[in-house]
């Protein structure tokens, strides 16, 4: 878990305060897990971060699931929303205290410390980050486009992604043909390649993998394709990483194939392909 690119901002009104959390890299499907303002005012010693903030003679311990005081992330590990409460302190009360995010089973697994200061809000924004992937060809596939190669590369900046493919021998003459991310992590065996990957927590959220969203390639009459496109799978990089990307041709079937990686592929690694 790395939940360093997520957010919290606490607003207060005497001493009731709008706790909005934009959470990014967290326990993945996490359901009613805790995120509280803790004693202690540090997160460079576990043992000093303490216990929940709150004022005994003013209020009891609403930091609870029954008071509220608690987030639901997608399969991607994100979420954003906001809760009420009041811990019995106003806004210079609170100020230098740590806020702790909770996993299921409620280990700590963030930390931060609440500060009236601007910067400490700006380094909070997202950075852009890298994966990427040479294409092989798909796992037991036995057609003409066996000799397929080429690069993929995604950047992310939160979920949005900037989806960068450099491909040949690939489907030629190939319109609207898909490349996709998908749920499986491996390019071995083709049962566990799986299907698309977007986060769908709630049953509700189409599948974005699709030419309607903009996820295709288009290739010349040589095999060749170039090119990016612009997508929004609800998944940030930490859960993309390691994913296979697919590569489909004009009649749907799946000829190539690679897993997404942090690790930057060196010059000329992915068969001649930049």
């Amino acid at each position: 878990i790395d939940a360093s690119q997520s957010k919290i901002t606490v607003t207060f009104e005497d001493e009731i305060m709008a706790l909005k959390y934009n959470l990014k890299g967290v326990e993945e499907n996490c359901i009613d897990c805790g995120i509280h303002i803790h004693a202690g005012t540090t997160c460079d010693d576990a043992d000093l971060v303490e216990g929940h903030y709150w004022d005994a003679a003013k209020t009891e311990d609403l930091w609870t699931t029954a008071g509220g005081a608690v987030y639901n992330s997608d399969a991607g590990g994100n979420t954003k929303d906001h809760f009420h409460l009041t811990n019995g302190y106003d806004v210079d009360g609170n100020n230098g205290h740590a806020v702790v995010i909770h996993a299921q089973d409620g280990s700590r697994v963030a930390c931060g410390v609440l500060s009236k200061s601007r910067k400490s809000s700006k380094s909070c924004k997202s950075k852009k980050m890298t994966l990427e992937t040479c294409i092989d060809v798909y796992p037991d596939y036995a057609g003409e486009l066996h000799h397929v190669a080429g690069k993929v590369k995604v950047d992310f900046k939160g979920t949005d992604m900037s989806f960068k493919y450099n491909m040949k021998n690939a489907d030629v003459d190939c319109k609207d043909c898909a490349i996709h991310i998908h749920t499986g992590t491996t390019c071995d065996v083709a049962a566990e390649v799986g299907g698309h990957y977007w986060s769908n927590v709630d049953g509700t959220t189409p599948d974005p993998w699709t030419a309607e969203f903009g996820a295709f390639y288009e290739s010349n009459s040589n095999g060749k394709a170039k090119d990016h496109f612009h997508l929004n799978a609800g998944l940030n990089y930490y859960a993309n990483d390691g994913h296979a990307v697919v590569v489909h041709d004009k009649h749907h079937n799946r000829y190539g194939c690679g897993v997404l990686s942090s690790k930057k592929k060196a010059k000329g690694s992915c068969l001649g392909m930049e």
